[in-house]
């Protein structure tokens, strides 16, 4: 842990960025980047969280997570009535070096889904199969998620080949439910293709079969590897005891094998009024592997009221992999992409908000599971 004025850390973590880049008036947007408020043809949910909730006063369970993908029509196509639109997904977990029978591997299920042009969909990670909880809820069966929380990614597929392809029609949201008095939701994160391909074009895999997110022709659009966002510290002010949590997702993993850590340094500055100072920064740092939710406050004890003020902001610096055990994974930089929670009253109330990035492309690949249905 370590303590700095604001202007140190900053010209460590900011200024290099910024003396690369063009004049303020002139800088231009990364062509190669995704844009989380259009459509995609990939989809990611940050978070879910697997089993149910006893919802009161009602006294009926639902479940802990609904994913809601809905399917329109892209831009400057048209699509014929009840088009079908098939989608891949997987739900993707985290794990710990902590879990040393597991060797680092982030496990993962994988499953298809069919929709239409405008049909809505939900999803459950719990296996609850169609109209389980109640009509409509969830629309489709699919298996249950192998963990208890993680990440959830799709994309559209062929029908008869499931070769990934450009539909830039996958639009989302969550709503997560923390207990039986507490929902909240939060939007998907849509990834486009490349924007010079033709509607139902093949997007272009490496040799290994994995999805391409770098921006460069036939592949998808890039996302970044920095993120920062609004954080309310951890304790009560006024009464109101509020707890903060991260979730930190990587899009560079290895399905069911094993994955190298991701090390991502973290700047908290101090709200008005704080121990350190008003704009004052405590510098630390988090790792995970492939996905994470944590506490700011176990992130670090004095991210808290006490020390920081009520509320403040937070910046990473860019993500890194870190090779470890002679895993065979990429080193280096790495995606990043997440979600902030805070949670009042004991997760009697909750909400969630969208981070913000610092719109520098961080070429990536994700790696799906070979399927073992096709004898070489």
């Amino acid at each position: 842990m370590k303590f700095k004025t604001r202007g140190a850390r900053l010209a460590g973590l900011l200024v290099p960025a910024l003396a690369l880049a063009a004049p303020a008036f002139a800088q231009v947007r990364d062509t190669r980047l995704s844009d989380a408020t259009e459509p995609g043809s990939v989809i990611v949910f940050p978070k879910f969280i697997n089993g149910s909730a006893y919802i009161v006063p009602e006294s009926v369970p639902a479940p802990a997570t609904e994913l809601e993908i809905g399917v329109v029509c892209p831009k400057g196509v048209t699509c014929a009535e009840h088009q079908p639109v098939k989608i891949r997904f997987h739900w993707v977990c985290g794990t710990t070096e902590a879990n040393l029978a597991g060797s680092f591997i982030c496990s993962e299920t994988d499953f298809d889904v069919t929709a239409t042009v405008f049909e809505k969909i939900v999803l459950v990670p719990d296996g609850t199969p169609q109209n389980g909880y109640a009509t409509g809820l969830p629309t489709k069966t699919v298996p249950a998620a192998p963990c208890p929380g993680g990440y959830l990614i799709g994309w559209v597929i062929t029908p008869t080949s499931d070769t990934p392809i450009k539909f830039d029609g996958l639009i989302g949201d969550a709503v997560v439910r923390t207990s039986g008095t507490a929902q909240a939701g939060y939007n998907a994160i849509p990834i486009q293709a490349d924007p010079n391909l033709v509607n139902g074009a093949a997007i272009t895999t490496n040799a290994n079969g994995a999805l391409m997110f770098d921006g460069r022709a036939g592949h998808y659009q890039a996302v970044t590897g920095q993120v920062l966002g609004d954080v309310r510290y951890t304790g009560t002010v006024s009464g109101i005891f509020a707890q903060e949590y991260l979730t930190l997702l990587t899009l560079d993993v290895k399905s069911n094998r094993p994955n190298n850590p991701v090390f991502v340094d973290l700047d908290f500055f101090g709200g008005n009024p704080s121990n350190i100072g008003n704009e004052n920064q405590l510098s630390t740092s988090t790792e995970f592997i492939c996905w994470e939710e944590i506490a700011v406050d176990s992130i670090n004890p004095d991210l808290t009221t006490t020390v920081m003020g009520r509320k403040g902001v937070f910046v990473s610096a860019p993500a890194t992999k870190v090779g470890i055990f002679g895993i065979s994974d990429e080193t280096g930089p790495t995606t990043l992409l997440g979600l902030a929670e805070t949670q009042e009253n004991y997760g009697g109330r909750v909400s969630f908000s969208n981070l913000f990035n610092s719109s520098v492309a961080v070429p990536t690949r994700f790696l799906p599971t070979p399927s073992p249905n096709f004898l070489p």
